[in-house]
C-alpha cells in the first residue's frame, strides 16, 4: 500500500489520526494535558510533543465507514475526558491531604 495513503490526519475530527491495517483502520485521538497531571496518567499513553503533553487512546475499527468513525471518534473522545477528570480529581485529592498533613504539622 502506498506509504501516502497507509497513515493521515483526519481534517473533519480534530486531534485524529488514521492508520489503515490488514483489519481495517486503527484509529487514535489525542488531546493536550497540563504538565501537572502527567503524573496522574498511564505513563504509556502520555507523551511530549513540541510544546504540550500528549494523551492519548486508540481503537481498531474493522468496519470502516462514516458511521463508524464517528461513534468510534466519539468513544475515544468520552474516554480521554473521563480520564483526564478522575486525574484532576486525583490530582485536587493529594493536594487536599498535602495541606491537611500541613495545618497538622503546623500546629
Amino acid at each position: 500500500m502506498n506509504e501516502l495513503l497507509k497513515k493521515f490526519d483526519s481534517t473533519e475530527f480534530p486531534n485524529t489520526h488514521l492508520e489503515f491495517t490488514k483489519k481495517g483502520v486503527k484509529m487514535t485521538v489525542t488531546i493536550n494535558i497540563p504538565r501537572d497531571l502527567v503524573k496522574y496518567m498511564a505513563k504509556n499513553k502520555v507523551h511530549f510533543k513540541e510544546k504540550f503533553y500528549v494523551y492519548w487512546c486508540s481503537k481498531e475499527i474493522s468496519k470502516v465507514n462514516k458511521f463508524e468513525i464517528n461513534k468510534t471518534y466519539n468513544f475515544l473522545m468520552k474516554n480521554l475526558m473521563i480520564n483526564v477528570r478522575r486525574a484532576k480529581i486525583k490530582m485536587m485529592e493529594d493536594e487536599v491531604k498535602n495541606i491537611k498533613d500541613r495545618e497538622f504539622f503546623s500546629v
